[in-house]
């Protein structure tokens, strides 16, 4: 069966690339990794390999084009794996903090054109748990605006930027309450965990496997 999936990536390897290219084309791009286990050959154990995820959905800025997203299979979590497989890209990343995706932005990688931006939903852990512990107002009131700013995205969410621009200037509601959780920021969740969006899970080579050979 292993060698049936190994036969199988091999034969999509063409379209896995056409569709990581479709991506690479947008304007916006998020990025995130993470762990997956994976049989060691020879070993009876499994070790931690890494699945980095790209995605790109423009739906939110009232655009039709279809959502995607474009996985590659790594040993490490090493940021010369984004560098190599973002090689050339030239727009906006939005990425939850991880350092390794600093790299992207240097101009001696090729990706001078790459745009680094952040994820409000990470950012805004810290100040909910000082908020939390009531240590610090200054936290307090950076969440409170945080959930202003949400309420706007929510109002112009899949709007056109003709239609989004009035409609975000108008005041938005204030909430008497803070949730645990935050609204729908930018990254809408983690790339690699957003089941709304087209998949195309496909390794950059097989998959190891002790059955493989």
């Amino acid at each position: 069966m292993a060698q049936w999936m190994g036969k199988l990536g091999f034969e999509l390897e063409i379209m896995a690339d056409y569709i990581f290219g479709e991506v690479k084309k947008a304007e916006r791009v998020f990025a995130d990794e993470t762990t997956l286990p994976t049989l060691a050959p020879g070993s009876g154990s499994t070790k931690t390999a890494y699945l980095w995820a790209y995605a790109q959905d423009d739906r939110t800025f009232g655009r039709s084009g279809p959502p995607m997203v474009a996985y590659r299979f790594e040993d490490s979590r090493s940021g010369e794996c984004a560098v190599r497989h973002l090689n050339g890209y030239r727009g906006i990343l939005q990425v939850d903090g991880y350092a390794a995706y600093n790299k992207l932005a240097r101009s001696d990688r090729g990706n001078e054109g790459v745009t680094l931006a952040g994820c409000w939903s990470h950012c805004r852990r810290k100040f909910y748990e000082l908020h939390v512990a009531g240590s610090s107002e200054v936290a307090t009131a950076t969440v409170e605006q945080m959930a202003r700013l949400w309420q706007v995205e929510k109002t112009v969410r899949r709007q056109s930027p003709t239609l989004a621009l009035p409609r975000a200037s108008r005041p938005p509601r204030r909430s008497s309450q803070i949730s645990s959780t935050p609204g729908s920021g930018p990254c809408g969740g983690s790339p690699a965990n957003q089941s709304s969006l087209r998949r195309s899970a496909m390794p950059s080579r097989a998959v190891p496997s002790s059955n493989a050979s």
